[in-house]
């Protein structure tokens, strides 16, 4: 009993310090939402086709309005951190996560938090 109960605070603790949201559909398609900091339409096209270049992802979209990235993807080829890391690779936040600061410095100016004032 003792043991359920350190595993069920474990996994109540991993859950309230996930900022991502996630569901899972039929046939192990998990959606899950990923706050970003995209500024305008070309983070949107960068950061939605460095989602389809990960294996298992069947649709990636981004709303620029609140800067939240979805992605619906096959949980048994790829994962959650596996996206994350796909984001800050390419240059962005991803929830709580910082980008990769070199990626990030090459962003084209539009893309950069100074830039996108012009949008």
């Amino acid at each position: 009993m003792k043991y359920f109960s350190v595993l069920f605070m474990m996994v109540l603790g991993i859950s309230i310090f996930s900022t991502s949201e996630a569901r899972t559909t039929e046939g192990g398609i998990e959606e899950v939402q990923i706050k970003t900091n995209a500024i305008c339409g070309e983070c949107k096209e960068r950061l939605e086709d460095a989602m389809y270049l990960i294996k298992g992802v069947k649709k990636a979209n981004l709303d620029l309005k609140t800067k939240v990235m979805t992605v619906e993807f096959k949980t048994n080829k790829t994962s959650v951190d596996e996206l994350k890391q796909a984001i800050l690779n390419t240059g962005y936040d991803a929830d709580d996560l910082k980008a990769n600061s070199k990626v990030r410095s090459e962003l084209p100016y539009c893309c950069t938090k100074g830039g996108g004032a012009h949008h």
